[in-house]
């Protein structure tokens, strides 16, 4: 996915929007989302990223991507699925950075609970769904991640790396405690589901 910082924040939307009008991602605890906010502030005071301080995202890690779903059926099944699932620990272990999109990311452990999770949402969901074709989230290609920034001019990369070395210590543990819907279609921007089994 690229990103232009000289675009506007409606234009990046509408990148997004085509690349996939939806996500499905889970969220964590409060305290955890505020150091990562923090974090996105920082970077973007300091001139070295600042998509994801301009955006309306959420921390989260992205589970699917889909170019359409049946949204009355999905609420349905996000809503079953977070009545079945007790929050998940999870423990941020290192920085990682995909070369091809040149974002840097914070790296999970990834455990049974989490892939089991994963699996499930493509489990029930498929069927009322069509996915949008972008691999890395499939199961067995998935690498889950929380995006720290993206399209950093390669310059920046040290930086933005140095920076959330210093903020963020590992190892980071937090809790994913909801799963929702991301559109960038304006009748549904948000729909969380808690986990509460």
């Amino acid at each position: 996915m690229v990103f232009h910082y000289n675009k506007t924040m409606q234009d990046i939307a509408k990148i997004q929007s085509k690349l996939f009008p939806y996500s499905i991602g889970v969220y964590f605890d409060a305290e955890s989302e505020t150091k990562i906010r923090t974090l996105w502030e920082v970077l973007a005071e300091r001139g070295v990223a600042n998509y994801f301080y301009h955006s309306e995202s959420r921390p989260h890690l992205t589970l699917a991507t889909y170019n359409d779903l049946d949204l009355e059926k999905i609420d349905e099944i996000l809503t079953s699925i977070g009545e079945k699932n007790a929050p998940i620990p999870i423990s941020f272990q290192y920085i990682g950075v995909f070369p091809t999109t040149r974002g840097i990311f914070l790296g999970p452990v990834v455990t049974k609970p989490l892939l089991k999770l994963h699996r499930q949402i493509y489990q029930e969901i498929t069927p009322y769904s069509i996915l949008s074709g972008i691999p890395y989230y499939l199961p067995e290609k998935w690498v889950p991640h929380c995006g720290v920034a993206v399209e950093v001019e390669p310059e920046h990369i040290p930086s933005v790396v140095q920076i959330t070395d210093e903020m963020i210590t590992f190892p980071f543990d937090a809790t994913i405690t909801e799963i929702g819907i991301t559109t960038n279609r304006s009748e549904n921007q948000y729909c969380c589901y808690q986990l509460v089994g």
